[in-house]
């Protein structure tokens, strides 16, 4: 059973969150994140501004992360997913939305509201073009790896990259989800990229 790890400087919601949770994942209330952990944490947003732990990139911790915080703006939640958070979900969700969301993150995808999708990836293509300013990137050799792809797979990935979730590109391309997944889950490894944002992005970057 995946363990998932809930820390929280408010512990006012845990017990509701503990609730939710506990049929499907392995929970575990902490004070500290384990240095070994490569689970996926729960951290609320008190925690973020107490901690400069977490400053840092999230891209560069060693567990995949989702904030849940109240009315977040989309400004703070686009910030959170460019530097490498899993995703942003309302403290005060639905059970059933929360456990959709940490199913999302489980399958190497980000939970993000749809309307934000493509601040997300215009905001990582900028920090892409500033990179290129300062280091010389390889786009050849990029392009080089989209040859690896089926032609089903790069038709999905060029959907991806234009903010499409899975039901759209499953309706689009006339095939389940199912296989959109499945698809996915071959793009990632061929291109060696661990989400469907940093698809999106490469995607933005070669073409």
């Amino acid at each position: 059973m995946t363990v998932i790890l809930l820390l929280f400087s408010d512990k006012t919601p845990l017990p509701k969150w503990v609730a939710t949770l506990s049929a499907q994942f392995d929970i575990s209330i902490v004070k500290e994140i384990p240095s070994n952990n490569k689970d996926i944490v729960i951290i609320d947003t008190h925690t973020l501004k107490k901690s400069t732990e977490f400053f840092m990139p999230f891209s560069q911790l060693a567990f995949r992360c989702l904030i849940v915080g109240e009315q977040w703006s989309d400004e703070q939640q686009v910030n959170a997913l460019v530097n490498g958070a899993a995703g942003y979900c309302d403290i005060n969700e639905s059970a059933s939305i929360i456990a959709l969301a940490l199913n999302s993150i489980l399958k190497g995808e980000i939970w993000i509201q749809r309307h934000l999708v493509q601040q997300v990836i215009g905001a990582l293509v900028n920090i892409n073009s500033q990179k290129q300013a300062n280091e010389s990137i390889n786009i050849t050799k990029a392009r080089e790896k989209l040859t690896k792809l089926s032609v089903r797979e790069l038709e999905v990935a060029k959907m991806v990259k234009i903010g499409e979730n899975n039901k759209k590109i499953a309706q689009h391309l006339n095939i389940s989800d199912r296989t959109v997944k499945a698809h996915l889950t071959s793009a990632f490894k061929k291109l060696e990229v661990r989400d469907r944002l940093q698809l999106a992005l490469l995607m933005k970057e070669i073409s």
